[in-house]
Order: C-alpha cells, then structure tokens, then sequence
C-alpha cells in the first residue's frame, strides 16, 4: 500500500478510535446502569427500532422515485432544462440540513404552502411531524443522490450496447434487464448502503420533523444521553449499536463494488435510453415526472428564497456577527475541505489503481477495506467525537485552543466517503480505458502524475472540494 493511503488510514482510525477510547473510559468509571440492562432498555431499543424503520423506508422510497426520474431525465434531448433539472438536483447534497427541514416545514407542514392549498379547496392536511416528515425529508435529500449515482453508472454503458439493442428491436424492458441493470446493479448496492447510513445517522432531520420520543433515532438518543443527562455510558452503548449497525450494512452490500462500472467500449457512452421512437411514445409520461421531480426538489428552495428576501436580507448580511461567521465558516471549510480532498486521493487511488506486482487475495481485502472505511466514518457522529476530543485534550491543553482545529479534521473526515466517491469514479473509469496503456508506457512519478492523473483528477477535485466546502459550512453538529 502506498505510504498516502497509510497516513489516511492512520488518521482516520485516530480521528474516530481515540474519542471513542476517551469515553469508554470515563463511562467505565462513571455510575450508571450495567451493560446488560442498557442493552435491553426499551428506550434505546425502541431508538433502535425506529433506526431502521425510517432509514429503511426512506432508501427504499428514494430508490423507487429515483428511477422513473432517472429515465425521464435521460429521455429528454440534451439542452438548457435538462441541464437547469441536473444542477437542481446537486442542490439538496449541499443545502444545510437545518434550512431544509425548515424549508420542508414551510412547504409541507401545517401552516405551509400545500396545506393552505388544500384548505383552500376544502381539504384535510396530515401532520408531518414524525416518521412522514423524516421520511420526506430524507427522499428530498437522497433521492437526487441515487439518481446522480445511477445516472452516472448508465453513463459507461458503451454506445455499440445500443445501437446493437436498437438494430434487433429489443424492446425497453428487455435493454433495462440485459443492459441496464447490469451496470446499475454495483452502484445501486452502493449508492443504496450510503444513502441508508446517511438516513440512520440523520440528526437534524429528526431532531426537528421528529414530533416527539416515539420517533427517537440512535443518533438523538445519543445527543440527549450527551447533552441532557451527561450519561456517558449509554451514549458509548448507542454508538456501539450504531456503528455496528453501520459496519453490517457496509459489508453487507459488497463495499469493493461502490465504485465498480460496467465495461467500457470504444464507441464511448450514449446517454439516451430507448431511441428515439420510444422516447416519442413517452414524451408526455417524461415530462410529467420530470415536472413533479423538479416541482418536489424546488419548492423548499423557493420556499428559501422567497422568506429570505422577504426579511432584512441587507442588514443580516451587513452585520459584524454575520461577517464573523462567514469568515470563520470559509476557513473552516476551506482547510476541510483540502484534507478531504487529500485523503480521498491517497485512498482511491491505491484502491482502483492496480499495482505493479501480483497482491493475491490481499489486494482484494485492501481494496475492500480502502473503499468501506471511508463510507463507515458516516456512522460516527459528529457529536461523539467532538466530544471525545474535548475529554483527550483537556488533559493536556485548553480544549478551546484545539476546538478549530478539530471541527476542520471532523467535517473532513465527515466529507471523506462523499469526495473520495466522486474522485474514486473518475479514477475507475481512467483505470478502465487507459490502465494497460499506461502499464505498457511505464509511466512513473510526476510525468504519471501529469500527464495521467491530473488531467482526470482536475475536473472531479474541484467538484469534491466544492462539495466538502459545501458540506462543512452547513455542519450543524
């Protein structure tokens, strides 16, 4: 393994291993319940129960929307729409996971946009608050995921496959079973194991939809057994569960698959499913859903614009608090943003990149554990660590010193399974065209770095970097 992916290993199993370490110590010593009667306390079971039934249906309803959009989004000819409905659905990964749920509030709650329209019309409106909200909550941000990951999986499928299926006139349900699938499959598992953490590790979403107890997810009951009761043993207990639940679905769903691609061809992709003729018979169909998509993901961010303009947008932006905060968010989240960057590089690229000498079975494992260990530091919560680290550090310095510093490391290490994603796509799909050829050149050092590496790397570093900016200004945690 390459020394850069050891350092990144290293520090990833530092930045999760020692705050963990720091409070199971402090919960060993502290008074409380036993281990035995913590794991079967029905609060913390009812936590759990409630973990994966929202996580669960919310990355089974993402997936299910996600597919009719996906294909209705590559059944419209290329153009400013299409293009407008792709950057429009980038927006829900990056948007602060507090301004959403407010957001979704004002379009969805109560007193929000849908609920005075059905008034207006003499209808009913339910209640979001609890498992409705969580859930729409958490198709509304990863919805939009799944359909980037598949859409960009669809994207390798060579253009002879097509041209092929369309010459024997095989039909749209036999190209999505002997074509499609096959190449969505890898990313689907992936893409559904990252989307299903995401949801079971969600804090701010059911903190503020969440309505109450009943809808409690191991990640509130952390904060609460942190903040509220100061019950260091519980939390160590919830954040086993959590992690181990994490790890379980990790592994389950085949982590060395993540970021595999179907087979490249030399005619390059085709991004349009089905031909013309039947993107015909389906234009009306493909306009209806990409209308109610773009209507779905849009509204809470005109709900945004609209109740931001309507307050004293200039007098907020012009204060002293607000241009503090600014700064210090823009630092932050640039220094995350290049440890992110640099940490997913160091890992994708020992992990896709094939070496020089046979590695046997333990190339596999390394390449398995290079792509899963990203994606596990999603299970670790913010709060936990923050903490963890506050205890460490407090024994030898003023925490307070060190706190900056541990929030860029933290969101960097939070923003880690999201770059390394996106670079570790690019990475595969070089690896695929060019691999032997630059096997064959023995192209080494910086000539391999510039004449290969950058030219794949520049365009995906600077959306991961966008996205790890992104990402840390809108930590909450």
């Amino acid at each position: 393994m390459a020394w850069p992916a050891r350092l990144t290993l290293l520090a990833l199993g530092l930045i999760c291993l020692t705050p963990i370490a720091a409070l199971m110590a402090l919960g060993a010593n502290a008074p409380g319940s036993d281990l035995a009667s913590l794991l079967s306390d029905p609060v913390i079971l009812r936590a759990l129960r409630f973990t994966l039934l929202q996580a669960g249906l919310s990355t089974l309803l993402s997936v299910i929307v996600a597919l009719p959009v996906l294909y209705a989004l590559r059944a419209m000819r290329p153009g400013y729409v299409t293009g407008a409905l792709r950057s429009l659905f980038a927006l829900p990964l990056v948007l602060p996971q507090i301004v959403a749920a407010l957001a979704i509030v004002g379009v969805y709650g109560q007193a929000g946009w849908v609920a005075d329209s059905a008034d207006f019309m003499g209808l009913g409106w339910p209640s979001i608050y609890g498992l409705p909200g969580v859930v729409l909550a958490h198709v509304f941000f990863n919805m939009p995921l799944i359909v980037r990951v598949l859409d960009q999986a669809l994207d390798v499928v060579p253009a002879e496959y097509r041209k092929t299926a369309a010459q024997i006139g095989m039909g749209p349900l036999a190209q999505f079973r002997l074509i499609d699938w096959p190449a969505m499959a890898p990313a689907m598992r992936g893409g559904a194991a990252l989307v299903f953490l995401l949801c079971a590790t969600s804090f701010t979403i059911v903190l503020v939809l969440g309505g109450g107890p009943r809808s409690t997810t191991l990640e509130v009951a952390i904060y609460q057994a942190l903040t509220f009761d100061f019950d260091v043993r519980r939390a160590v207990v919830l954040v086993l569960m959590q992690v181990a639940l994490g790890a379980t679905v990790v592994f389950a769903l085949s982590p060395s698959r993540i970021m595999d691609h179907g087979p490249m061809g030399v005619m390059g992709a085709n991004p349009r499913f089905g031909g013309d003729d039947a993107s015909s018979r389906m234009k009306f169909p493909t306009y209806f859903v990409v209308f109610a998509a773009g209507v779905f993901v849009g509204a809470p961010f005109l709900f945004v614009v609209i109740d931001g303009l309507s307050g004293d947008l200039t007098g907020v932006v012009s204060g002293s608090a607000f241009l503090h905060a600014a700064s210090t968010s823009a630092a932050i989240g640039v220094c995350s943003a290049v440890l992110a960057c640099a940490g997913a590089i160091a890992l994708s690229a020992t992990a896709v990149v094939p070496r020089r000498r046979k590695t046997g079975n333990g190339g596999g494992l390394l390449r398995n554990m290079l792509v899963a260990l990203p994606v596990l530091m999603v299970v670790f919560p913010p709060l936990v660590l923050s903490a963890g680290w506050f205890l460490t550090l407090r024994s030898i310095m003023d925490p307070f010193i060190a706190a900056p510093l541990v929030v860029v490391v933290i969101n960097a290490a939070m923003a880690l399974p999201f770059v390394a994603r996106i670079i570790g796509t690019a990475l595969m799909a070089y690896r695929q065209r060019y691999g032997r050829l630059e096997a064959q050149l023995g192209l080494r050092g910086m000539a391999r770095f510039r004449l290969v590496f950058w030219p794949v790397l520049r365009l995906p570093l600077v959306t991961g970097f966008a996205f790890a900016f992104a990402l840390s200004l809108g930590d909450f945690g």
